[in-house]
């Protein structure tokens, strides 16, 4: 979740950078950005680097056509794009975070 905050002064002094470097891709109905998020300090020293990981359908629209199709008791793909999404999220956890057995 973004919160947003008010922009700095106009007179201040940048004393943080954040660089990112993002690759997306999609697949099926779904976009996927991954995103490394680098942190330097006023003397251009890395201090931090994380990951970021955002999934999204593509055609928001579309999934609640369907959800309404499925209201109404029409076929509808509503279970099958709900089923590809949880899929990837599934896959992409498995292999963000280490398992250890």
């Amino acid at each position: 979740m973004e919160i947003p905050s008010p922009p700095p002064p106009r007179d201040s002094v940048s004393r943080f950078q954040r660089r990112k470097d993002r690759l997306s891709y999609s697949h099926q109905v779904m976009k996927v950005d991954l995103t490394q998020v680098r942190e330097f300090n006023d003397r251009n020293q890395e201090t931090k680097k994380t990951h970021e990981i955002e999934v999204e359908f593509i055609r928001a629209a579309c999934l609640i056509e369907e959800k309404e199709k499925r209201q109404q008791g029409k076929p509808s793909q509503f279970n099958g794009y709900v089923e590809v999404f949880l899929n990837n999220l599934r896959y992409l956890s498995r292999k963000a975070i280490p398992h250890r057995f």
